[in-house]
């Protein structure tokens, strides 16, 4: 799933809230979790040490391990465990001494 708010990154943030009576979920990235001031991610960043530098590049990470199609999927709501688990399932790959 793509992230509620920016609709670019992944999201990596899961939460439900109430809304005129109906549950809506909704997922965020870790730039608009921490953008919104949800506090278990501020506090995770900060005893991670981790600075909005560092946050953008495993964002960015994050998103590059995905294809285009995959991409798509996300934005229309596809199931992004299935789509890790299919990462997972891949056997690694054998890296250059260019790439290194």
């Amino acid at each position: 799933m793509l992230c509620s708010r920016c609709k670019k990154n992944i999201a990596v943030v899961f939460m439900a809230r109430a809304d005129n009576g109906e549950v809506a979920k909704e997922g965020l990235c870790l730039s608009c979790a921490k953008e919104l001031g949800i506090k278990p991610v501020e506090e995770m960043l900060s005893q991670m040490n981790i600075d909005d530098e560092q946050m953008e590049s495993m964002m960015e990470e994050m998103n590059g391990m995905f294809s285009e199609e995959n991409m798509a999927q996300l934005a229309t709501g596809g199931n992004p465990f299935e789509m890790f688990s299919s990462l997972l399932s891949q056997p690694p790959q054998e890296f250059s001494e260019e790439q290194t």
